[in-house]
């Protein structure tokens, strides 16, 4: 595989497994609108393929080694959060080999469906790693799924891969669906 091979890696626990499987149906899905192609010719047409363990992992002896390989080719990670991600043995040491790998590698998050945001409990939901006193004082700012509705959360985190806002994207995909 080549550097950065998937357009992302998405770290979740088991217990979160038809969403992280809708999400990445969706991104790999997606195709930017040609008019936002025009006016951000560097952006990616495509965010796929996105890594996910149980699409993209064959038998394997070393999981761990098998994980750190997903992770080394992947452009971005995107975190569900949810009570069951923070206690994962799994997704915040994926976040710590991510982070040692590529210190500047994006971490996006989003909320999993019936997960409420509460800023004085972040622990609730957050991977220890994405604790601000952890992530040197920067608390993520998470798409949220039950506030904004799944389309949008998730066209947010489209946004953020293509390195472009929010804002825009969703102009050219409404101006694209007028075409339609």
């Amino acid at each position: 595989m080549s550097q950065d091979f998937f357009g992302a890696f998405i770290s979740y626990s088991s217990l979160d497994v038809a969403f992280a499987q809708r999400l990445q149906e969706w991104l790999e899905r997606f195709q930017a609108p040609p008019r936002l192609l025009e006016e951000y010719p560097d952006s990616p047409a495509r965010l796929r393929p996105v890594f996910r363990d149980t699409s993209e992992l064959a038998v394997s002896e070393d999981l761990l080694q098998a994980i750190h390989q997903g992770l080394e080719v992947s452009r971005a990670v995107i975190v569900i959060c949810s009570r069951h991600a923070a206690a994962s043995k799994w997704v915040d040491p994926e976040l710590r080999y991510f982070r040692s790998i590529k210190p500047n590698g994006r971490i996006l998050t989003i909320l999993a469906p019936g997960t409420s945001y509460q800023a004085k409990n972040l622990s609730a939901f957050l991977p220890n790693s994405l604790l601000p006193e952890q992530n040197t004082g920067r608390e993520p700012l998470t798409a949220n799924t039950d506030s904004e509705g799944e389309q949008t959360a998730f066209m947010k985190l489209a946004a953020a891969l293509l390195d472009i806002s929010y804002g825009v994207l969703a102009d050219r995909h409404a101006e694209r669906e007028r075409e339609i």
